[in-house]
């Protein structure tokens, strides 16, 4: 069986490491498969449902994992896609904001 091609190298900045341990293991599950499989995709924002950061250098996106069914995400993961390195570089991880109605 062909392996797969990765695309992307990573790297977790420390304000990453620290938000990712204060998550519920079922949260570093989740987190942890968006990180496998985002490797393996040559265009992640094609892929996952992103925002991309207005106030950011181009290419940081915030993405939104564990989809409730109402279009809120459960888990935001900051990530900047450098595409001259080809490293996708995680930067930060949360319990997404609920909106209040």
């Amino acid at each position: 069986m062909a392996r797969p091609e990765i695309f992307w190298s990573l790297q977790f900045t420390k304000g990453f490491k620290n938000s990712y341990s204060e998550l519920c293991d079922l949260e570093q599950w989740r987190v942890k498969g968006f990180i496998q499989n985002i490797v393996l995709i040559k265009e992640p924002t094609e892929v996952y449902h992103h925002t991309p950061c207005e106030k950011c250098p181009p290419d940081f996106h915030l993405f939104g994992l564990s989809d409730d069914g109402l279009g809120n995400k459960g888990i935001e993961i900051q990530v900047w896609l450098n595409r001259k390195d080809k490293t996708a570089w995680f930067l930060k991880c949360r319990k997404a904001m609920k909106p209040k109605f």
